[in-house]
């Protein structure tokens, strides 16, 4: 909850700019809140109506604009205000996240990486800072899945109504839960068959849901507008003067032909999990351990097919179908639905790393997920920000668990430092040798990884690389390679008459000895140690030592001074050995998959989450900021000169129809309401209206060539007094702000 706050809370007034939606939402809270009346003066009505004035046929769900009532109501009325709810019952979704995940699987770590992972969503954070409607409904099927889970493990029917009743009050919450809560209630419905359940089971769920379902019922039968304007918003191809639509020409004859393309395309890897919808985030929809994740899940759902599973995968393929005959591909605040169920499987994916048996299916797992991750970010290099770092960063999990095996067994503190220092010298010397001659690194260090990467699948390590001497062989190897590949001896000055060449390869054979050594030490020590701790006290301290690997190889970049990277690497390397003869060793050996797995993979999404967190207040702004929802600057402008100079008249020159709305929205932001009256919209830029109005006046209008030589000729003929404009944080123009002189 604490990182879900200061996550989720603070700075709620970016986007810097209001969507129609929350302007026409957050107008009618503010109404409703004031004097109990929408904007079309109805009293406490079940829906919203957008006013006949703005030419379009929409309904609004009340849940979302009741509860920014009540939050308008206890705080002043703002952007942030408006907001609060929805931020509100994103952090409500991730605390019913793990509540949910601790029923599926009785695991602490794994409830709270799952909570961690909805916290991380970068689509989810971004869906909790609009005063719109379209995650409203995920607290509803998070409860729904709650109530269910706890009825299929306590059998109290009270909560199958609780189920109900939450799904059926989920109906007022987003156009599309008239789809998807109906077919929860049917999944539901299909989870006690299988189980069979007694009659009573089905009627309590149903009367739980039709309970809400008769309200909305009664106020529909005498607003049936509420069905028909509705269904004539999504038929956009039929002119608006037509009448009543059936479902099955909106649905089917309109949609249907291209629904399977917009289905598809909420499933693209590229739109999950590497740039979000329309290439615009620096993050995926899902942080990329989710996509590790998700392969686990399916494994798990093979293996152990159950009703919980059941109920994820239905809820997470019919998620998307409702946005699927809207026609807006990629566009996920449409089908956020999907969140929770993706989430949650995910979760089950690392409940089945932790719990597989047998044990070599937790490993096929675990190798899976890592390699799912590393394999995303490699094939979008080039659209992943910071996808080498957090290549390195995953590679470090599988890594100490290959290297584990690899080691772990091996009896270094029985072995000679002599012995063990000469074979160091002769392999290191020839990869050096080999490396300077051919210079084929890369293709050796991909070989590398993939054979470190082989290891974790095996319980004990290839007979060969049994031999001590050969194991010690083989370390030097990795070191060699590593300390070759990290560290640049160019800052190295020449020394007499000896080559340059010769000097940086003896300092690298020099540096990666001592590397060598400083591991196989610390390989001795945690042999020395293996056994001694408890298990959780081990699962905590391995996690932990994870986490600080998986961080510092993130940022080895950062350092460029030769010495002090040499260091930096020394230390990566000994410490990785070290940990993992360390989880190899003593009964630790057959619990560390889980731990390592749950502390890694929520430091690739704290990693990736971090620059999406820092450029949605930055970079984003700039991106996102497009259309005629850049009204507020001006506005804000336009507000403060009319603090300072009290015009008779503020004329709105702006050719957008809700512009009158947004003007509204800041004016009353403001507490200037007295500045309505004086209001004249309008939705075009009248030069012989504007020189009518009094001295004084203010007007707003937007940048064209036509308006700007007309702006040009009323200054020149002294009907105008001043002029200024406006620029988008872009630069781009956006508006003119003048006051009128003499008429």
């Amino acid at each position: 909850m604490i990182v879900a706050g200061a996550l989720y809370l603070p700075r709620r007034d970016i986007p810097s700019y209001l969507a129609p939606d929350e302007v026409f939402s957050a107008l009618t809270a503010r109404s409703v809140a004031t004097s109990g009346r929408d904007l079309n003066g109805r009293l406490l009505p079940l829906y919203f109506q957008l006013p006949d004035s703005f030419e379009t046929r929409m309904w609004y769900q009340p849940i979302a604009i009741y509860a920014m009532a009540a939050s308008v109501k206890l705080l002043p009325f703002s952007e942030s205000t408006v907001r609060l709810p929805m931020t509100i019952a994103a952090i409500v979704d991730i605390l019913l996240a793990y509540a949910v995940a601790l029923v599926l699987f009785r695991n602490q770590a794994i409830a709270f990486a799952a909570a961690m992972l909805l916290a991380l969503t970068p689509a989810h954070f971004s869906d909790s800072r609009v005063a719109m409607d379209h995650h409203s409904f995920l607290p509803f099927i998070l409860g729904w899945l709650l109530c269910v889970l706890l009825y299929i493990e306590r059998r109290r029917l009270f909560l199958l109504f609780g189920a109900g009743l939450v799904l059926g009050l989920g109906l007022f919450t987003y156009v599309a839960s008239y789809v998807l809560m109906p077919a929860f209630a049917l999944f539901t419905a299909i989870v006690l068959f299988h189980r069979r359940e007694p009659l009573r089971a089905y009627a309590l769920l149903a009367a739980g849901f039709v309970l809400p379902v008769l309200i909305g019922a009664l106020y529909i039968a005498s607003h049936p507008a509420v069905v028909t304007d509705t269904l004539w918003r999504y038929q956009r191809n039929q002119s608006p003067d037509a009448g009543g639509v059936s479902l099955a020409q909106s649905l089917f004859f309109d949609r249907v032909a291209k629904a399977g393309s917009v289905y598809s395309s909420f499933w693209r890897p590229r739109v999950l999990f590497i740039s979000g919808p329309r290439a615009v985030w620096v993050a995926g929809q899902f942080v990329l351990p989710v996509a590790g994740l998700l392969v686990a899940g399916g494994m798990r759902m093979l293996w152990r097919p159950d009703a919980p599973m059941f109920l994820l995968l239905a809820g997470l393929l019919i998620a998307p179908l409702p946005a699927s005959f809207v026609g807006e591909p990629e566009v996920i605040r449409r089908a956020a639905g999907v969140m929770p169920f993706v989430v949650l499987i995910a979760a089950a994916g690392l409940e089945f790393i932790w719990t597989a048996e047998p044990v070599r299916l937790r490993r096929i797992a675990f190798v899976a997920v890592w390699a799912t991750v590393i394999g995303l970010a490699a094939t979008y290099y080039d659209e992943l920000p910071h996808a080498q770092a957090v290549v390195r960063a995953a590679t470090v999990p599988i890594a100490i668990t290959g290297l584990a095996v690899l080691f772990g067994d091996v009896p270094f503190e029985r072995l000679s430092l002599w012995t063990m220092a000469l074979v160091s010298a002769v392999t290191i010397a020839t990869l050096h040798a080999v490396y300077f001659v051919s210079n084929q690194a890369t293709p050796v260090g991909v070989a590398l990884l993939f054979v470190v990467m082989a290891m974790t699948l095996l319980e004990r390590p290839p007979g060969f690389v049994r031999q001590p001497l050969v194991a010690v062989a083989v370390l030097a190897l990795v070191v060699g390679h590593f300390m070759f590949n990290y560290v640049d001896y160019a800052q190295l000055r020449r020394i007499a008459f000896v080559p340059a060449s010769a000097f940086v390869l003896a300092a690298r054979l020099m540096a990666s000895l001592v590397a060598t050594a400083a591991a196989i030490a610390v390989a001795r020590a945690a042999r020395h140690a293996a056994g001694r701790s408890s298990d959780w006290r081990f699962a905590s301290a391995a996690a932990t030592a994870i986490v600080a690997l998986q961080i510092a190889y993130y940022f080895v970049d950062i350092v460029v001074d030769y010495r002090v990277r040499a260091l930096y690497a020394l230390v990566l390397i000994a410490g990785s050995v070290g940990l993992a003869v360390l989880i190899r060793g003593g009964e630790h050996a057959r619990v560390q998959l889980g731990p390592l797995a749950t502390a890694g993979l929520l430091t690739i999404a704290v990693l990736q989450f971090a620059p999406f967190h820092a450029d949605y207040f930055t970079g984003f702004r700039t991106r996102g900021a497009t259309g005629p929802i850049s009204s507020k600057p001006a506005f804000q402008a336009l507000i403060e000169r009319a603090r300072d100079e009290s015009p008779p008249a503020i004329y709105l020159g702006w050719p957008y129809a809700l512009g009158e709305l947004y003007w509204r929205f800041y004016v009353l932001e403001s507490q200037r309401e007295d500045l309505l009256p004086r209001t004249i919209p309008d939705l075009d830029f009248k030069p012989d209206r504007i020189t009518a109005l009094p001295r004084g006046s203010l007007v707003i209008t937007t940048p064209s060539p036509a308006v700007d030589a007309a702006i040009d000729g009323m200054m020149a003929r002294g009907e105008l007094r001043t002029r200024e404009l406006l620029r988008d944080v872009d630069g781009t123009p956006t508006f003119w702000i003048l006051e009128t002189g003499s008429p």
